[in-house]
């Protein structure tokens, strides 16, 4: 029930729904402006004013915000290090996201952005810094019938591209799971079975924060010792660097409504997360 709550809670985090909301009520009220003209006029203001915000600068340097580096043990969660300075540790998780899809019919593969927490766990293995890759097939509720779950297409994609034989004894594949915690909890137990003490949590920088938070947790009972390895999904610019907060309007995009998406997200997971004593 939580699981399906939290997708829905969801659309309402997303901006282009409210835009998209705004979008209609302005048609609605254009086609009865004789009466709702005062409507009209406010839907299109509240429209053009969070259209503005929404696509300014402010989510980028929100975002910024939210992955910088702070003192202590939590802010050290998102900090990235180069990969020479990266120890060895027994295994990686790769946490689970819409990362890769394969549909069955084609025989295409379908990407998402978080494809690249499962590039950096595979080249983690492939350097020699792990001896474990840890998968779940993740979630498949939503999926259409003919695509296959997330942990066997990457299976299947590193078969195509010829890295599976190879690694096949160092791949450990996990059940379907709901959500973070679920994967943490079936995770840990897996590596408390095969021995393992000391692995990197491997996700997208910005969901850093709040998977460190579920899998410390989880090990803290357990006896594990979690490390996190933060993937930069994007950054604030394109460009690696935030530059001024208002310095100039080229900071204006529709793309800076995907820095809101996933800061509210986070926040709005910690808060729920901790309600349900999942941190």
């Amino acid at each position: 029930m939580f699981y399906y709550f939290s997708k829905t809670l969801k659309l309402f985090i997303l901006s282009e729904f409210y835009i998209f909301v705004f979008a209609i009520l302005m048609a609605i009220f254009f086609i009865w402006k004789g009466k709702h003209n005062k409507f009209l006029r406010f839907s299109v203001l509240m429209f053009l004013i969070y259209f503005f915000t929404v696509t300014s600068p402010f989510p980028a340097y929100m975002y910024e915000k939210w992955i910088t580096p702070t003192e202590g043990e939590m802010g050290q969660s998102v900090k990235v290090v180069p990969m020479e300075k990266i120890k060895h540790l027994q295994a990686a998780v790769l946490l689970s996201g819409d990362a890769i899809k394969k549909d069955l019919q084609t025989g295409q593969y379908i990407y998402g952005e978080a494809f690249r927490r499962f590039s950096e766990g595979l080249l983690l293995l492939q350097r020699g810094k792990v001896d474990y890759l840890i998968i779940t097939k993740g979630n498949n509720n939503f999926d259409p019938n003919g695509i296959l779950n997330e942990g066997d297409s990457f299976i299947n994609w590193m078969k195509d591209v010829g890295v599976y034989e190879q690694n096949k004894n160092k791949i450990l594949l996990i059940s379907d799971v709901l959500n973070t915690f679920d994967e943490a909890q079936k995770a840990t137990e897996l590596m408390l079975k095969k021995g393992i003490k000391d692995f990197y949590i491997v996700t997208d920088i910005h969901h850093m924060k709040r998977a460190y938070l579920i899998y410390k947790k989880q090990s803290e009972v357990k006896g594990l010792i979690p490390v996190a390895y933060p993937v930069i999904t994007y950054d604030s610019e394109g460009k690696g660097k935030m530059r001024g907060l208002w310095s100039n309007f080229s900071g204006w995009s529709l793309l800076n409504t995907r820095h809101l998406n996933a800061v509210l997200n986070e926040v709005i997971g910690v808060i729920a997360y901790r309600a349900k004593g999942y941190l």
